[in-house]
């Protein structure tokens, strides 16, 4: 009889021990699924700043312009000072 208790109480240890693993797995499940819904803004990589993607930066679209010294009067043109 006393065997039989002692098997017992082992047997609720090892259950409140899972239990209690359990309860830690399902907090960082809800921590993780918490974190995957938080939205962030889109960063662009040209000026680092929220709301758009680098291929429609204006800060892009300049740089280009002075790097190959583009010619502007003509926007049909393709002349390029080198």
């Amino acid at each position: 009889m006393e065997s039989e208790l002692i098997k017992i109480e082992t047997w609720v240890c090892e259950i409140k021990a899972t239990i209690s693993r359990l309860t830690g797995l399902i907090k960082e499940i809800e921590q993780w699924k918490v974190k995957k819904r938080v939205k962030r803004p889109w960063l662009c990589y040209e000026c680092q700043k929220p709301g758009h993607l680098t291929e429609t930066c204006s800060n892009r679209k300049n740089q280009r312009s002075e790097d190959f010294n583009v010619k502007d009067e003509d926007p049909n043109a393709l002349l390029v000072d080198v």
